[in-house]
C-alpha cells in the first residue's frame, strides 16, 4: 500500500463519529480513501446516514496532519500497518462487516496463524484480573505456545497481556 493511501486511511480511522462500517460506506461512495477527503459536503451529506457533523468532520483539514504525525510514530516505532484492502490482513477479520479499516502490528506476527489469542477485557481491571491474566500468558509460554496477542491495547486488561508478553516472553534471554 502506498503511504499516500495509508495516510487518508489513517485519517479516516481518526474522525469522530466514524466507525468501520461508516468508513467503508464512504470510500465505497466515493472511490478511495482519499477521494473522501476531497468529495464536497454536498455530496457526502447524499451518502446514507451521513449526516451534518460526519460531514464537517471529514472537512477537516487537521485530521490529515493527525494522520501524518501517526505514519511519523509507526516509522519511528519500526510498526507495520495493514490495510483491510492489503493481501497480509487476516483472513477471519475480511469476513466481518465490522473489520477495522487498519491493524497496527509490532514484532514479527502471522496475523492469519491457526491460534491466535485475542484479549478482550475490562479497562478497569481489577489486580486480580491483571495477575490471572499475567498467569495465563505465562502458562501459555511455559507449555511451548508464545501466544500472539490481539489487542487494542486499552489500558487494563489488555495492557496487562502485553506487559506480560513483552516484559517476559520476548525480552532477550540473559545467558550469564
Amino acid at each position: 500500500m502506498s503511504d499516500k493511501n495509508l495516510r487518508y486511511l489513517i485519517g479516516i480511522t481518526m474522525i469522530p463519529g466514524i466507525g468501520s462500517i461508516t468508513a467503508r460506506k464512504l470510500i465505497a461512495y466515493t472511490g478511495s480513501a482519499e477521494a473522501v477527503f476531497y468529495e464536497s459536503k454536498k455530496n457526502l451529506l447524499k451518502i446514507p446516514d451521513i449526516g451534518e457533523k460526519i460531514a464537517a468532520a471529514v472537512a477537516n483539514n487537521q485530521v490529515i496532519a493527525s494522520a501524518d504525525k501517526e505514519i511519523e510514530f509507526i516509522e519511528k516505532n519500526g510498526m507495520r500497518v495493514y490495510s483491510c484492502f492489503d493481501k497480509a490482513f487476516p483472513e477471519r477479520l475480511k469476513e466481518c462487516d465490522d473489520a477495522p479499516l487498519v491493524l497496527y502490528v509490532r514484532g514479527n506476527a502471522d496475523l492469519n496463524a491457526k491460534k491466535i489469542l485475542g484479549v478482550v477485557g475490562t479497562r478497569n481491571a481489577t489486580q486480580y484480573g491483571k495477575d490471572c491474566t499475567e498467569r495465563i500468558i505465562r502458562d501459555l509460554a511455559e507449555h511451548g505456545t508464545a501466544p500472539l496477542i490481539v489487542s487494542g491495547l486499552a489500558f487494563g486488561i489488555d495492557i496487562a497481556a502485553q506487559i506480560k508478553l513483552e516484559r517476559d516472553l520476548c525480552a532477550p534471554q540473559r545467558t550469564d
